[in-house]
């Protein structure tokens, strides 16, 4: 954490700090407990149940907008999920699911296949933990950074060949283009992103 604190960029001149990012405003509902919020709607968003919990809904709205300022298209605007009612089943392999909190969302898988998102794997300490690339919008060097790391492919496990269908698929080649990690945020070439 101290290195992304050293390396955020401040401007010269700063005196104060910065503006938040939102700010919540929570919508009072007769029937709740204390320190319990209600899930509101999500506007502009195409997801199965587009709702959050009052208390993050604004923080998510925040993030779309950063993320579509970053990469020149609305990333966050077409979700997989953004909440789970308790009557809907959830994925078998998933035990504990954050969905059915209303304080987490999935994003759309769709572009994956599309080559407008990647996985990079990473193996640390035993477990597995996955970073997402967004492909920008605009290819022409103004926003993101090339990857300088191989993708993990999920579809070459489907090829016929057991070992990577054990491993869950392989490495493939690094796609060319500029592209930023959603997984940390903001990006750390923050002064790389789209400047429309």
């Amino acid at each position: 954490m101290p290195d992304h604190i050293a390396a955020f960029p401040v401007p010269l001149n700063a005196q104060k700090p910065s503006a938040a990012l939102y700010q919540p405003i929570l919508t009072v509902q007769s029937g709740l407990q204390k320190n319990r919020y209600a899930l509101v709607p999500l506007k502009e968003i195409a997801a199965p149940f587009p709702y959050l919990q009052d208390s993050t809904d604004e923080s998510f709205q925040a993030l779309r907008q950063e993320v579509s300022h970053a990469i020149g298209w609305d990333f966050l605007g077409s979700l997989e999920n953004a909440y789970l009612p308790i009557t809907t089943p959830s994925l078998p392999e998933m035990q504990d699911n954050w969905l059915y909190t209303g304080r987490a969302f999935a994003v759309n898988p769709l572009p994956l296949p599309a080559g407008w998102m990647t996985l990079i794997r990473e193996d640390i300490g035993g477990e597995t933990y996955w970073r997402v690339y967004v492909r920008c919008l605009y290819q022409d060097a103004s926003q993101g950074k090339p990857l300088n790391q191989r993708p993990w492919d999920l579809n070459a496990r489907y090829r016929g060949d057991p070992r990577t269908y054990d491993l869950g698929g392989d490495y493939g080649p690094i796609p060319d283009g500029y592209w930023v990690d959603f997984t940390e945020w903001p990006p750390a070439t923050v002064g790389s992103v789209c400047q429309p």
